[in-house]
């Protein structure tokens, strides 16, 4: 089950971060981030709850969740730093 758990997680990053988006007012962006953390959490709970012990992946998509809600550059270079540090695989 980690293994499907990596896998999902990946994929939905993945996907997150190839797709083309523009969100022209902070109130689109907060629920983009929301949608993303909701996501995140159903995702979690179905592969914890299924046995994956892959507790490391937790925090992954919310942490993406955070830069796409983020106004501050500085706040955004400090995330995604932040993000690399802990998941040195990410592109």
């Amino acid at each position: 089950m980690e293994r499907i758990h990596f896998f999902l997680v990946q994929k939905y990053i993945e996907r997150l971060m190839w797709r083309n988006t523009t969100l022209k007012s902070p109130e689109k962006q907060n629920q983009l981030s929301e949608l993303i953390r909701s996501h995140a959490s159903i995702l979690y709970t179905f592969c914890t709850e299924n046995g994956s012990n892959a507790t490391w992946l937790e925090s992954a998509i919310p942490s993406l969740a955070e830069i796409i809600r983020l106004q501050d550059p500085d706040a955004i270079k400090i995330e995604v730093c932040a993000l690399v540090s802990r998941y040195p695989d990410i592109k």
